[in-house]
């Protein structure tokens, strides 16, 4: 059984919320709302393992502290564990009592970084009216799902386009970054008036603000495409298998997702993910978007991506099984895992990666690397 829990702090004071499973009842901890600290955030996570006859706590908090005058955020990680052996007869009081030593650690935790003083940390009576308690209550489920961590692309990450059978473009396309191909020669580079470098381990072209790189280039390009198709194997098979939490998120208007702005998460789709009109992504510059398909993702011409509340592309993948095809004008952010093939028509545009298993196809398209 995993618990996870979820600190906030701000103007308007700090509350933790915990959720937790396996027959073990919810809590909402908080502390009092008359304390200030504008100028911290406590991010706090718990895992609880339960055994038959054992307890076992590990407690992750990460301090965030703004300095006004050093204009800077310093960031300081705290680690504590607990385990507890016990008759299972004994087992919800422990998890009572247990619960209310973390919100004592809590409590330390945020004494420590504010020098403020928690004036009432005392569970409620019976008959406390909800909400007047600043102490540690039951209530009814409340759950924050996890921040959801980048797919990481390990060396494949180091290239704006990486395909295994072929890139070819319809002239005159711009890349910005790095292409490759592996494990396949450099004649599969189709469109671009390759120049080799003098080397012998990589080319240039006109079309590409970057190198290019092949299976059949001089060492020790070979060895390093290798280790880059297989991270980016690696990165579509971790995109595919991310687990989405939230049955709302499992395909989304059929597959159509046109007009929609979406919020951080995983979003699952058994159908084409597809969209007629402008659609965006909404979060801050740490959130990821995971966007999962086992069919093919398809923009329809003219429209766009946008990112609002600072959302970066990078942070955005598209793990699709089928194709993608974005249409002529269109305007698309994020990386594209792919399982198959990419095109990319007239004029389109790609703020991202393409990270194809088969072949990317340019028509007079640019794609700027992210």
């Amino acid at each position: 059984m995993l618990a996870r829990c979820q600190m906030v702090a701000n103007q308007w004071g700090v509350q933790l919320v915990a959720s937790k499973a396996r027959g073990l009842s919810e809590y909402e901890l908080f502390l009092s709302p008359r304390i200030e600290a504008p100028s911290l955030q406590l991010e706090v996570q718990v895992q609880i393992e339960v055994q038959e006859t054992s307890i076992n706590c590990q407690l992750i908090a990460n301090q965030f502290q703004h300095s006004e005058q050093q204009k800077k955020l310093t960031k300081t990680e705290t680690t504590i564990t607990n385990s507890k052996t016990f008759h299972p007869s004994e087992s919800q009081s422990y998890c009572t009592m247990m619960n209310l030593s973390l919100f004592l650690v809590f409590a330390a935790l945020f004494n420590a970084a504010t020098g403020n003083v928690i004036e009432d940390i005392t569970p409620p009576t019976a008959g406390t009216p909800p909400g007047t308690s600043r102490g540690l209550r039951g209530t009814a489920p409340l759950s924050t799902p996890p921040a959801t961590p980048p797919v990481e692309l390990g060396t494949a990450g180091n290239y704006a386009i990486l395909a295994k059978t072929g890139i070819s473009t319809v002239p005159n396309s711009s890349i910005y970054g790095d292409v490759a191909v592996s494990p396949i020669s450099h004649a599969a580079m189709t469109g671009f008036a390759m120049v080799m470098d003098l080397s012998g381990q990589r080319s240039s072209s006109s079309q590409i603000n970057g190198k290019a790189y092949a299976d059949d280039y001089a060492t020790p390009t070979r060895s390093g495409l290798t280790t880059a198709v297989s991270d980016m194997e690696t990165a579509y098979n971790d995109a595919a298998g991310r687990f989405n939490e939230d049955g709302d998120r499992t395909n989304i208007g059929a597959g159509d997702i046109s007009g929609e702005t979406l919020t951080p998460g995983v979003y699952t789709f058994d159908v084409d993910i597809m969209f007629s009109t402008d659609i965006a992504f909404k979060g801050d510059e740490n959130d990821v978007f995971i966007m999962q398909t086992k069919q093919s993702l398809v923009q329809a011409a003219n429209t766009k991506v946008e990112l609002l509340g600072g959302v970066q592309a990078k942070n955005i993948f598209w793990q699709v099984a089928g194709n993608v095809r974005v249409g002529a004008g269109a305007q698309l952010q994020g990386v594209l895992l792919v399982k198959t093939d990419v095109l990319l028509m007239t004029g389109s545009y790609l703020n991202g990666r393409v990270l194809a298993q088969t072949a990317c196809n340019l028509q007079m398209a640019t794609i700027i690397e992210a």
